[in-house]
């Protein structure tokens, strides 16, 4: 049986944390598992209830490093703590199903990749884009921004940043969303741990990249789901997630392939979001309450787009 260390982070993660938990207590008996959870400094009963929770587990270890580390930071902690041969990176706004556990495991010590993600549901069992995908470059920008990756079947020409909805079979990606990342813990002897200057966002992207550099296989398997309360753990601190997300890929994209590439990105991601923001406007004339959200979504993320072309820094 794949021994596994399961590290959570969570912050004021209370209204969704007992979700989660009871799902691995319900699908996690296929797997041999030690549970971290570091918590990062929660302002609310996050650490009360995850101990009420576990409190006759035997196989969980809370980690209270009194301070927000940010989530590579805490996750770099649990893994330094830990020894199974696989290690699960897994969000508090996560619920599991079955077998996924077994499934994925299965996948790293049977060697078919080193590491790899299920395919992550929305709440109401629509398919998340954003559970793995390939590195950017400037045509993948483009196809991603001009909706180009979303409207075509995948493949070498409509290929944009994140997988397709589309896609329903095992698939050599280059990147894992951190959400649900499982790896060999033997990899981080070869690349280290999570890049802690990333704080949040980015950092699995960054981690896979520097795997797929020295020859690894990054695995996306949607043959198996996991429910992926997409907002949740997002909600708690909304003042920093739109900046430290797209600032996180401008950094990433422009160590690849130069500030003179880097800065056509940051057009091109200003450009983009400002188009949707339009089209969305235009189209929460005929359904407001369908649009109106993307919109609102999308004008944010336009200010903090041309921001960071501008080259804007913010605390």
């Amino acid at each position: 049986m794949n021994k596994i260390d399961i590290i959570i982070v969570t912050f004021n993660s209370a209204s969704y944390i007992g979700n989660c938990l009871k799902s691995l207590s319900e699908h996690a008996p296929e797997v041999a598992y030690e549970l971290y959870i570091v918590d990062n400094k929660s302002q609310d009963d996050t650490v009360t209830k995850v101990k009420a929770i576990t409190a006759t587990w035997g196989n969980v270890h809370i980690l209270e490093p009194n301070e927000n580390l940010g989530f590579a930071k805490a996750n770099n902690l649990a893994v330094k703590a830990g020894s199974s041969p696989i290690v699960l990176l897994l969000n508090p706004d996560t619920i599991l199903t079955n077998h996924v556990l077994g499934h994925m495991a299965n996948l790293l010590s049977s060697g078919q990749a080193d590491i790899t993600g299920p395919g992550l549901l929305n709440e109401d069992g629509s398919v998340q884009r954003w559970a793995g995908g390939f590195f950017p470059t400037i045509g993948r920008a483009l196809r991603h921004y001009s909706f180009i990756a979303d409207l075509f079947k995948s493949g070498p020409l409509t290929k944009g940043i994140y997988v397709s909805q589309k896609d329903k079979e095992p698939m050599d990606v280059d990147w894992i969303c951190g959400a649900f990342l499982m790896f060999k813990r033997s990899l981080t002897a070869e690349i280290g741990l999570l890049r802690e200057d990333f704080f949040m966002y980015g950092e699995d992207m960054e981690f896979c990249y520097r795997a797929k550099q020295i020859g690894r296989k990054v695995l996306y398997d949607p043959t198996v789901n996991i429910f992926h309360l997409y907002g949740k753990s997002l909600s708690t601190a909304p003042s920093k997630v739109d900046h430290q997300s797209l600032a996180n890929a401008s950094t990433f994209f422009k160590e690849i392939h130069g500030p003179g590439q880097g800065k056509i990105f940051d057009l091109i991601t200003f450009v983009g979001f400002g188009s949707r923001w339009m089209i969305y406007k235009a189209l929460s004339v005929f359904s407001r309450i369908k649009y109106a959200d993307r919109q609102n979504k999308c004008a944010k993320l336009t200010k903090v787009a041309w921001q960071i072309f501008q080259g804007v820094k913010t605390t």
